[in-house]
Formats: C-alpha cells, structure tokens, sequence
C-alpha cells in the first residue's frame, strides 16, 4: 500500500469531522497528515479552513500561505487567505493574495469586490475606482461596485455624489443593508441626523444583529442630543457583541449623564 493509499481514510475522516461542524478535530486530524506529508498543497488548504471554522486564524493564515508556497496558482487558498486578512483588518496584506486570484482568474468578481474592499479602506481611491468602473463595464447594474463607488465618493469629499450613487443602489436593491448603512454615514457626515437615524433604524430593522449598526444609530441619537434614545441603542450593540468596545463605553458614558450610575458601573 503506498503512503498516499494508506492517508486518504484519515483525510476522509477529517472532511466527514469538518462537514459535521467538529472543525478543532478536523484541524487536528489534518494538522497529523501536514505534518507526516507536508508536501500537499490541498492537505494545507484543507488544514487552513478547518482552522479558519474552529477559530484560529492565526494558524488558518499559516496553513493557507503554506498551501500556496506549494502551489501558487491555488485560487481557492488565495481566496480564503485574502478574505481571512479582510476581515481581520490587515487590509495592506490582503490586497497581494486577492491579486494572486485576479491574476489566475481576471473575472473572479468576488476577489475585485474584496480587493476594492481593501484599497477603499487604505484610501486608494483610484485603484478601487478602477476596478468599481470595470466592473460596471459589463454589470452596470452590480449594486455593490455602486455601493463601493459611493463609499469612494465619500472618501473624495463627495457627499452628494455619494449618495446619488447609495440612492441607485437602493433603487435597484432596496434592501441593501450595505447601501443604507453607508448612505446614513454620508447623511450624518452632512449633519442631516433626522434622514441618517431613518436610514440606520431600517439596516437594524433588516439586519438586527449588525452591532455596528447599533453603534451609528446611537451616535446619531447622540448627535440629536437625545441620551434617551442613544442608550437602548449601545445596549443592543453590546448585547449582540459584548466584544465591541465602542458600544461598550459610549453605554457607560450616557448611563453617566443620566445618572444611573450603577448600570454604568455594570457595563464597565
């Protein structure tokens, strides 16, 4: 029986582990075969989504940088590696492995759509345009190369243009819960509250468990001078995520100001 007879039970095994949600044992199974045979860039990229489900990214970054030193042209690693940098934040890092993809496979819209996601986030509006304009050069109706563009504009200084371009979005996708999130950030950039607090109660209505949206509907609550309203607000947010700091301590700071002390007390 050769070597690679004798492992494919074990990879079996740890697909069937991954598919049934067990991703820690998944990863541990294949962490065994990586190590015993090193040299299979699949084996590295199954490794690298088993880490990525059982929540370690750190060693899914590793697996999936190890199955593309093996083999380059990898799309889906490079997919996986780039979209885990994303949502990590490490948007300068991301932008190499979505490339990696585009060159494998120029029509890959989701690795456009990302890598417009990293360049906007590090304020290369040019190249993100680039890309929202080719993009619309063949789908001039693709709502989140509009949305992008929009956010773009938003960047540039170009509130109106930006949310001509938000309005578009939800004319073609009225329940776009990205459009409508960033068309309130335009309206609360422009000091229009009253329009941003309508836009951020219909994303919480669609997508109630987006803390993020919690957050901005507070701030603009906030913004009204309305610490009544504020407040329900950040204590969603935190309930949803008592990760996220923000809602945390602009919780704590309203519950100050309407001197209830000892909720604040049991937020911090």
């Amino acid at each position: 029986m050769s070597v690679q007879e004798s492992v494919d039970p074990a990879i079996q095994q740890a697909v069937s582990l991954l598919n049934a949600g067990r991703a820690a044992q998944a990863a541990a199974a294949l962490q065994l075969i990586c190590n015993e045979l090193n040299t299979n860039p699949e084996h590295w990229f199954m490794l690298g989504a088993a880490q990525g489900k059982s929540g370690n990214p750190a060693a899914a970054e590793r697996a999936l940088r190890q199955a593309l030193k093996l083999n380059p042209r990898h799309l889906q690693a490079a997919y996986n590696l780039a979209t885990l940098l994303l949502g990590q934040g490490k948007f300068e890092q991301a932008v190499a492995p979505f490339k990696q993809v585009l060159a494998i496979k120029p029509a890959h819209r989701p690795s456009k759509l990302g890598l417009i996601n990293a360049l906007t986030q590090l304020q290369r509006c040019g190249e993100a345009e680039s890309l929202c304009t080719e993009i619309r050069e063949t789908e001039p109706d693709n709502v989140p190369a509009i949305t992008w563009l929009g956010n773009i504009r938003m960047l540039q200084g170009r509130i109106n243009e930006a949310l001509a371009l938000f309005d578009q979005a939800l004319s073609l996708e009225p329940g776009s819960v990205a459009a409508l999130m960033n068309k309130g950030l335009a309206l609360k950039s422009s000091g229009d509250f009253d329009a941003a607090i309508d836009q951020f109660q219909r994303v919480t209505s669609l997508a109630p468990g987006l803390d993020a949206a919690w957050v901005l509907l507070g701030t603009s609550w906030l913004a009204k001078g309305d610490m009544a309203k504020a407040a329900p607000c950040f204590d969603k947010a935190f309930q949803v995520n008592p990760g996220n700091l923000k809602a945390a301590d602009q919780l704590a700071n309203v519950y100050r100001h309407l001197r209830r002390v000892d909720d604040a007390a049991d937020v911090c």
